[in-house]
């Protein structure tokens, strides 16, 4: 019986260390980044939310006081993502590669190309960077 159990115990330690984590299937959740093209960087925030099978994100794009803009034809399907932001010069179209808690790939609008990064914002860093500084100057 004991050699039954620690059998089992094994196979469920070895199932648990080599399956993929919760967290890293599921977009759930803010990913702070940064659009380039040529000349210029962008930050952004894209939040995903799962609903059943189904997938939708918003972007946030504070230097364009842009925020939670829907995005459509939302996809996550590991190792690639994509997603789309109809926009005023057209159609912007993201295509990234997923590795774990982050997201880079191409981004393209209008005849511009260029690419984007996306990382998880974890428990430990909640707000962007930019509205951790705005909270910790000290007042005078």
């Amino acid at each position: 019986m004991k050699t039954l159990t620690a059998s089992l115990l094994s196979a469920l330690f070895t199932i648990a260390a080599f399956a993929p984590s919760a967290r890293a299937q599921s977009p759930d959740g803010p990913w702070i980044g940064a659009i380039s093209v040529p000349g210029t960087e962008l930050k952004i925030i894209v939040t995903f939310a799962s609903r059943g099978d189904s997938l939708s994100a918003t972007i946030d794009i504070p230097q364009q006081m842009a925020i939670g803009l829907p995005l459509r034809n939302v996809s996550w399907k590991p190792p690639r993502t994509h997603f789309e932001l109809p926009a005023g010069p057209g159609l912007a179209v993201f295509d990234g590669a997923v590795s774990s808690d982050s997201v880079s790939g191409t981004f393209t609008q209008g005849g511009y190309v260029g690419t984007f990064r996306l990382e998880r914002m974890s428990a430990r860093c909640p707000l962007p960077p930019q509205k951790l500084r705005r909270r910790t100057r000290k007042r005078r």
